[in-house]
């Protein structure tokens, strides 16, 4: 088995030499390096992701998803998460940070799950390194597949994925004196999103009632992630 694992979305496109240079390039890094995030576009040139943030709120995006160019996003550097549209990973860190054996949490079904993984990895003190260098092309067509696999079609839905997938990923991997340093925040975040989404979006509601049930296994898990975490870091 080699050393490093390619994750593709099926609507993700490679251009014809990028495993040959991402070869040369995994060779040059150091070893705390467990994912290389590549520059990822959309087919009309616009930037897709060059990794994942984390705001205050806890909300999870791709940075610089929508911006017509990427010639802000040339430099490369650590970041907090790769989206999983297209990741690489060393297969020693996917192993290192399983849980019960798995790699992916099969309960944060089509989103944050990419957050996840990489939260846990660098609570191990692995690192997830932006390469700009890579380029890969991302359609974005696979959100109609994932709702279809889920039973569901409505847009109500698939936010309460959303909704339920983000308690789920802070309920595992959070450090409570970050949460503490952003608590002030977070109130005024959740008091108001309730009926922000009753408005707008009522279906995403059962996101609440989703999270509720799949908080136990979480905290289950949690208890596994933090005693084995190798750094006293969360995400900023």
């Amino acid at each position: 088995m080699g050393a490093w694992v390619l994750f593709l979305n099926p609507d993700a496109e490679l251009p014809a030499d990028f495993v040959e240079r991402a070869l040369d390039l995994v060779d040059t890094l150091p070893p705390d390096v467990g994912t290389v995030a590549p520059l990822i576009l959309l087919p009309d040139g616009r930037v897709d992701s060059t990794g994942i943030v984390v705001d205050r709120f806890r909300r999870a995006y791709d940075r610089g998803r929508g911006e017509p160019s990427a010639d802000s996003y040339l430099k490369e550097e650590d970041v907090l998460a790769c989206t999983g549209a297209a990741a690489l990973h060393r297969r020693e860190m996917l192993l290192d940070v399983a849980v019960d054996g798995r790699v992916l949490d099969e309960n944060l079904f089509a989103y944050y799950d990419d957050l996840d993984l990489s939260w846990r990895a660098r609570l191990r003190g692995w690192r997830c390194r932006y390469v700009p260098s890579l380029v890969a092309r991302h359609r974005r067509a696979g959100r109609n597949s994932l709702r279809k696999l889920a039973g569901r079609s409505s847009r109500g839905s698939e936010q309460a994925l959303t909704v339920r997938n983000r308690y789920l990923v802070m309920a595992k991997c959070e450090r409570v004196s970050d949460l503490l340093g952003s608590l002030p925040w977070l109130i005024l975040f959740e008091l108001a999103r309730p009926f922000f989404l009753a408005w707008n979006a009522p279906g995403a509601l059962r996101g609440y009632v989703l999270a509720a049930q799949g908080l136990p296994e979480a905290l289950r898990q949690r208890r596994v992630i933090q005693s084995g975490r190798a750094m006293e870091r969360g995400p900023r």
